[in-house]
């Protein structure tokens, strides 16, 4: 979902958008989401990614990735 607002946001063209049933709220988190918002959102997910590697809690991961995305 993420790559879609950025491919949205980059070419505003919805020919490269996977989640094409969800264009409307990619439209409108385009307009409201800097890159740099987006960039950190996709490091908290690598964070999460490298959490799960070295066998962290689930739970705790996912609330820990969630809490990382509203200070966004």
């Amino acid at each position: 979902f993420i790559r879609d607002i950025i491919i949205y946001k980059e070419v505003s063209n919805i020919n490269g958008v996977i989640n094409g049933d969800k264009i409307e709220n990619i439209k409108e988190l385009a307009i409201e989401m800097s890159y740099k918002k987006l960039n950190k959102i996709i490091d908290k997910i690598g964070e999460a990614r490298e959490a799960f590697l070295s066998n962290s809690n689930f739970s705790l991961t996912i609330r820990v990735m969630l809490i990382g995305f509203m200070e966004v």
